[in-house]
């Protein structure tokens, strides 16, 4: 379905990763090239998504919001389509930590923004996609946005944590995602079934803690450089 993506390039997210990679002159296994490649890639992919989508005609779309199915949500901003996004780090505010921590060199996320901006053939698909879809579709940054802001974060936002184990979000963040119009469900304990919690138990040795202090250890652990 997606032939403007995958015509003449590997068939697997990877490959077709790799591909546009290597036509851009960019490191293949970078973070910061999937960030300066996510609006290329919006770009290739949402044609195809967007005649699947009319073809099944879907009530609602749920969707994962980072970078591997990104282009959903803005597939159903084009169509009107109700969407919930399905977000499985911990919080709103989990991107300003965990969006650095995958890429291979030290940079903040404010400093990944500014190379993502600046990148040419970034600039010119973001300009071509709000030429088409309406100025301030998308933004030249995508997920490097610098205070930590997911763009596909629209409307409701299932968090497959707990309220109380969830990052710190600065409340400049919160703002942002209320403009947006993100609305946080944490769902963390509907996830729970007959046995989950004993094998949690035991796995991560904290049946006995409450929820701040648990939150407190985990904390203090990332400080000290543990993962």
């Amino acid at each position: 379905e997606q032939t403007e993506l995958y015509c003449g390039r590997a068939t697997c997210p990877e490959g077709v990763l790799g591909s546009l990679a290597e036509e851009h002159g960019l490191d293949q296994a970078s973070m910061l090239t999937m960030l300066r490649l996510a609006n290329v890639i919006l770009e290739l992919e949402l044609p195809g998504l967007l005649r699947l989508l009319h073809r099944l005609l879907p009530d609602v779309l749920v969707f994962d919001p980072l970078l591997s199915t990104r282009s959903a949500s803005f597939a159903a901003r084009a169509l009107g389509l109700p969407s919930v996004a399905l977000l499985t780090i911990a919080g709103p505010g989990a991107w300003l930590t965990h969006g650095p921590t995958l890429l291979k060199k030290p940079l903040t996320l404010a400093e990944a923004s500014t190379l993502v901006e600046t990148f040419p053939a970034n600039q010119a698909a973001t300009a071509r996609l709000n030429r088409e879809f309406g100025e301030g579709f998308v933004e030249a940054a995508g997920q490097a946005l610098p205070d930590g802001m997911l763009d596909t974060l629209r409307g409701r936002v299932l968090v497959t944590t707990l309220e109380q184990w969830q990052d710190p979000c600065p409340p400049k963040l919160k703002e942002s995602y209320a403009k947006q119009g993100a609305e946080f469900f944490f769902v963390g304990p509907v996830l729970e079934h007959e046995g989950t919690a004993a094998l949690r138990n035991i796995s991560t040795g904290i049946q006995d803690l409450q929820g701040e202090e648990c939150r407190n250890r985990v904390w203090a652990a990332r400080e000290a450089g543990k993962r």
